[in-house]
């Protein structure tokens, strides 16, 4: 695979739309990678648009729209096991609340390991407990 950057939900929702003040900065972190959405980010989209019941098609479809130029990487063996050893990192440094409250934010950090990918986020906290992880901040 090409170089890639991770995107996780909170940047996708701000690339997707140009009027955010954030907007340019994400589109100039991204630019000359193929950006990627692993399957954990997708399912948080979609959770997001079936969350908002007057306004489920509407949603569903405005977001498998905006999805098409996105390659969607899915958990491979090597996924899952550095997933794996993140969750009992994460369970063993902070307990088991904290891995319930990480578990997405995990799988976007074990398929970005896995592709020795980026990541862009708005929450560089969610991931700054994972060493060899690059994070690019929004804010």
């Amino acid at each position: 695979m090409q170089d890639g950057i991770i995107i996780d939900s909170g940047a996708w929702t701000i690339l997707v739309n140009p009027r955010h003040p954030s907007h340019a900065r994400i589109r100039e972190l991204a630019q000359g990678y193929i950006n990627c959405l692993p399957t954990a980010v997708v399912g948080e989209l979609f959770f997001g648009a079936f969350n908002q019941p007057e306004r489920i098609e509407i949603r569903v479809r405005e977001i498998s729209n905006r999805l098409r130029p996105f390659r969607i990487i899915r958990p491979d063996l090597e996924i899952c096991s550095i997933w794996g050893q993140l969750m009992c990192q994460r369970k063993r440094d902070f307990g088991d609340t904290k891995v319930v409250k990480d578990y997405t934010d995990i799988w976007i950090a074990a398929t970005a390991i896995r592709w020795k990918f980026p990541v862009i986020t708005l929450n560089s906290k969610d991931f700054n407990w994972i060493n060899g992880l690059m994070v690019f901040s929004i804010i």
